[in-house]
């Protein structure tokens, strides 16, 4: 996920990345999907980037994505079915590897 926000950010102008943009870009690394296989949700929300893996389960820990706009510094070590969420560049969800 590094990878591909790290890639993201290279965008020019510095703008954020529409989806537009940001689909060939993270389907460039493991084919757009994460450990689990799953593809990799990418969402504008508020003038944020969310760049986010849905973890084992699949499944959004949260029922609209913008209250990760929220969500700060959370660690989730040894729960792999919680996501993993990216804000803007920036890690919210830590698994400590």
């Amino acid at each position: 996920m590094i990878v591909i926000e790290g890639r993201l950010r290279n965008v020019p102008g510095g703008a954020v990345a529409s989806p537009t943009v940001a689909r060939p870009i993270i389907q460039s690394v493991n084919s757009g999907r994460d450990a689990w296989g799953r593809s990799f949700i990418y969402a504008i929300v508020q003038r944020h980037s969310l760049l986010i893996s849905t973890g084992s389960d699949g499944r959004l820990d949260v029922a609209e994505i913008s209250e990760y706009l929220k969500l700060r510094d959370e660690v989730i070590n040894g729960r792999p079915a919680h996501d993993i969420v990216i804000l803007d560049g920036v890690p919210i969800t830590r698994v400590g590897k």
